[in-house]
């Protein structure tokens, strides 16, 4: 798949991809979410059977040389993994598509996260600056074993 095909997520794309990850639900919405440097992202909304809505987050990386995007993406989807395992907030990871059987391109699906992209510094920023120190030190301090440091 081109690159500039990962724009659009395909409904012949989300329709079985729902059915694995959110079955019985039915397709609402999918949009191109801002902030898509290295990859393509998408926000995919769909409405479970109990009347829920069900965000996921699809994303399919852009092809940069030579790269392995196949090993990039197994790389964040344990990334997710270990950051849930250490209470650090990060995407549920749901999905991992190394070679791109279901999503036409290597990716991973995860569950949404709100917030915002942030393009310029918040009104308050030794305050925002103290809040990201923070989070640097917890995600600094979790252990990383040799399971860890053969993904890393």
């Amino acid at each position: 798949m081109a690159d500039t095909e990962l724009n659009e997520l395909q409904e012949e794309i989300v329709r079985p991809l729902r059915a694995r990850v959110t079955p019985g639900s039915s397709f609402l919405n999918v949009e191109l979410l801002a902030g898509s440097f290295s990859n393509h992202t998408h926000l995919v909304e769909a409405r479970l059977p109990d009347g829920n809505l069900h965000k996921i987050v699809v994303r399919r990386y852009k092809i940069f040389g030579d790269y392995d995007r196949g090993e990039k993406v197994r790389r964040e989807i344990k990334t997710f993994e270990l950051l849930n395992q250490n209470q650090v907030p990060a995407p549920q990871a749901l999905l991992l598509d190394k070679t791109g059987e279901i999503l036409r391109a290597p990716g991973i699906v995860t569950g949404f996260v709100e917030g915002s992209l942030i393009l310029e510094a918040p009104a308050n920023v030794m305050d925002w600056a103290r809040k990201l120190g923070r989070m640097l030190a917890k995600i600094h301090s979790i252990p990383c074993g040799k399971e860890e440091q053969s993904f890393y």
